[in-house]
């Protein structure tokens, strides 16, 4: 098996399985906030779409230049998130 498969199948979930078998007697609920959902759906779309574009647009290669732009636009977006979130900008609040 690959190791990737593998570190996605397995190993990424194991310690989850270990801890939940661990607690199954306790009664642990978390709310979930679903304020930014709509902000989430919008930017899954729009970056499968980009994506999808982009590669297609070259052939369905990644040259070097688009991935150094998709690494730039992951970096833009992080750093907008993390902006967001400490000034409280609406749709980044926790």
């Amino acid at each position: 098996m690959d190791p990737t498969i593998f570190n996605v199948l397995v190993a990424l979930g194991l310690p989850w399985l270990i801890y939940d078998i661990q607690n199954l007697d306790e009664k642990i609920e978390q709310p979930i906030k679903l304020g930014a959902m709509p902000k989430v759906i919008g930017l899954t779309i729009a970056v499968s779409l980009w994506n999808l574009g982009t590669i297609w647009y070259c052939g369905w290669k990644l040259p070097f230049w688009l991935g150094m732009v998709n690494i730039g636009l992951w970096v833009t977006y992080v750093a907008l998130e993390l902006i967001g979130y400490s000034q409280g900008w609406t749709g980044f609040t926790a």
